[in-house]
């Protein structure tokens, strides 16, 4: 396998899923190309031939499982990035919540503090649970 390097490109959010699909779909139809393209050495395992055989698929399933994290990493960017927007969304409620009732220009500084560090150890709390559920 050669050198890899990283790449970075856009796409519109609402193009996201088709593009994550897309990546998943090549990795799956990669692991179907090697799992078809193999045959089990059935006499003289202990050859030359045998070892390039499976050279040749440990470097194919790391080439998949390359692509995979690829997908991985997109998808905890994503969820990170909604995480982001709906505690800004939250803060934002709070603060017009806060100064609908106590009168516009009254914030209490310390009351919005404490909800925010209360709403990112939520988000915080959220993103470890979800990565804990992906490795369960």
């Amino acid at each position: 396998m050669g050198e890899r390097v990283n790449i970075q490109y856009s796409v519109d959010i609402e193009d996201l899923g088709e593009e994550v699909c897309r990546l998943i779909c090549d990795a799956f139809e990669k692991l179907n190309s090697v799992n078809d393209g193999v045959v089990a050495p059935e006499n003289n395992v202990l050859s030359l031939r045998t070892i390039q055989q499976i050279d040749e698929v440990r470097q194919q399933l790391g080439e998949i499982d390359n692509r995979l994290s690829d997908v991985v990493n997109i998808v905890n960017g994503y969820i990170s990035y909604k995480s982001q927007a709906i505690g800004q969304q939250e803060i934002a409620s709070q603060v017009d919540n806060y100064d609908r009732e106590n009168g516009a220009g009254a914030a209490d500084y310390e009351s919005m503090t404490e909800k925010l560090m209360s709403l990112q150890e939520r988000i915080r709390q959220f993103k470890n649970d979800d990565e804990a559920a992906n490795q369960g």
